[in-house]
């Protein structure tokens, strides 16, 4: 025969031990889940330890090489002298091309005329031509600039290009100067 038990105190402590199990499992398991980050943390430690020692390691080469490359040398500095007035040079001929394959047939030039770059003053390029039927001389002009203005060719070194003169006398001559941005009017 079974005994069964109808008071309510019964079921009470029935239910008290088993919530008593349930947060012991609870406690149990994030005192594991604890344990188990405390070793991931020793273990990170260890191979980030293991990292910087090998990276101290390579330091003392990465620093010898350092202090040969702080050494002077002349031919580099030679080599790098020549490599920058290669950059500093106005390469002519693309600009001479362009100016030739603006042109059209309403204009000649009759003069080509560049100023040297000195030490403060920056080199400059003259293009002196006439109209040749001698009527709308100044838009005729006008057009040939705003072409020379699109040509990357001259507008690479000298991206300030201007009307210098226009004779009124009805000769229909003209000077255009093309400078450096920033260059003396």
């Amino acid at each position: 025969m079974y005994r069964i038990n109808l008071y309510p105190e019964f079921a009470d402590k029935k239910e008290s031990a088993r919530q008593t199990v349930v947060r012991r499992f609870a406690l149990l398991a994030l005192i594991c889940v604890e344990a188990l980050l405390i070793g991931l943390l020793a273990v990170s430690g260890i191979l980030l330890g293991e990292r910087v020692s090998g990276l101290r390691s390579g330091l003392a080469p990465l620093q010898e090489r350092v202090a040969a490359a702080a050494q002077p040398r002349p031919e580099r500095d030679v080599a790098q002298a020549l490599i920058d007035m290669r950059l500093q040079r106005v390469n002519w001929s693309p600009k001479l091309a362009a100016i030739g394959q603006c042109l059209d047939g309403t204009l000649q030039l009759t003069g080509l005329n560049g100023k040297q770059a000195e030490k403060r003053t920056p080199a400059k390029f003259g293009i002196e031509g006439k109209v040749r039927n001698g009527r709308g001389e100044l838009e005729k002009v006008t057009r040939y600039i705003d072409t020379l203005k699109t040509d990357a060719r001259v507008t690479s070194n000298f991206p300030d290009i201007r009307l210098d003169s226009v004779k009124g006398d009805g000769t229909g001559r003209f000077s255009i100067l093309c400078a450096p941005e920033g260059g003396d009017r």
